[in-house]
């Protein structure tokens, strides 16, 4: 249900945010005449830019305002459902999890930082999400060129949409096949979304590659809890799963700067797009590698 209302919600932002700034850009235009100071020897372009950037920092400053407003109701439901665990209240699975756990005190980081499984799984899910992320950054300005803001804004909302039935496909039958693998393949439809958008410039090739791209959205926030889970004692889950968001996310966050430098260096995105392929195919090959565990699976 996490999962669920994350999609809708990144899918009601993309599309709110896309109607507001339509519509204060459509508002800041008809402002815009011969007499209040801009004259008609300015060019049109300067106007324009300077009318895009506005609108665009007005259309965030409502989605602000929206998600400050969510915020607030939820802080009631919040105090509600968010409470201490009763005495000798338990999971239904709490007593078969603690049996089939190894004895001994949980693993440091330094321990789960030695472990070579551990380590294919955070190396594979840092370079998946260091090109995802970056290509999500540069979508926008991507496609603009040839979908226009409008058929940009609808593109991203397509791949919020599969992000939607790729993470409710991938939870019907997580539990059913190999979870690494689940991973594989996820990457390999972003990789394949990744070449469609790389092959040709059509107005429906684009929005397929952008719904092939979002069907992988999410699943790699969510997919490494699930592998550790799986593959460690639960004693270690906690402090495994935290140390591979604090590493995917930090290496994450660099990639947008680092594709746009690349566009910078390029003249276009298309050895951007290339790049992204690239880790995203090495991460595929990198998650399928498990080297023997040096201790009992849960």
């Amino acid at each position: 249900f996490r999962n669920l209302g994350g999609s809708v919600g990144i899918s009601v932002v993309t599309t709110v945010l896309q109607q507001r700034e339509q519509f204060h850009h459509e508002r800041l235009a008809s402002h815009v005449t011969a007499y209040n100071g801009y004259g008609w020897n300015v060019p049109l372009g300067s106007i324009s830019n300077a009318i895009q950037a506005q609108a665009s920092m007005m259309s965030y400053l409502d989605i602000f305002w929206m998600l400050g407003i969510v915020a607030l109701c939820i802080w009631p439901l919040a105090l509600f459902a968010l409470r201490p665990r009763r005495v000798g209240e338990h999971d239904s699975d709490d007593d078969e999890a603690a049996r089939a756990d190894p004895p001994g005190p949980a693993r440091s980081r330094r321990e789960l930082l030695s472990e070579p499984r551990y380590l294919t799984m955070v190396g594979a899910f840092s370079i998946a999400l260091l090109a995802q992320i970056s290509f999500i950054a540069h979508q926008a300005a991507f496609l603009e060129p040839s979908l226009g803001l409008k058929g940009a804004g609808w593109a991203i909302s397509l791949t919020s949409l599969s992000a939607l039935i790729g993470r409710l496909a991938i939870g019907l039958v997580v539990d059913r096949i190999d979870r690494r693998l689940a991973t594989a393949i996820v990457l390999v439809v972003q990789i394949a979304g990744m070449a469609v958008l790389l092959s040709s410039a059509a107005v429906p090739a684009l929005y397929l590659g952008c719904a092939l791209f979002g069907f992988g959205v999410g699943n790699l926030i969510t997919l490494p809890g699930l592998i550790v889970q799986k593959e460690f004692p639960r004693r270690d889950f906690a402090r495994a799963v935290s140390l591979n968001v604090a590493i995917t996310q930090l290496v994450a966050a660099i990639g947008p700067s680092l594709l746009g430098v690349l566009h910078d260096l390029s003249g276009s995105y298309r050895s951007s797009l290339i790049a992204c392929l690239v880790l995203q195919a090495a991460a595929a090959l990198l998650v399928l590698v498990r080297p023997r565990a040096r201790f009992t699976d849960a």
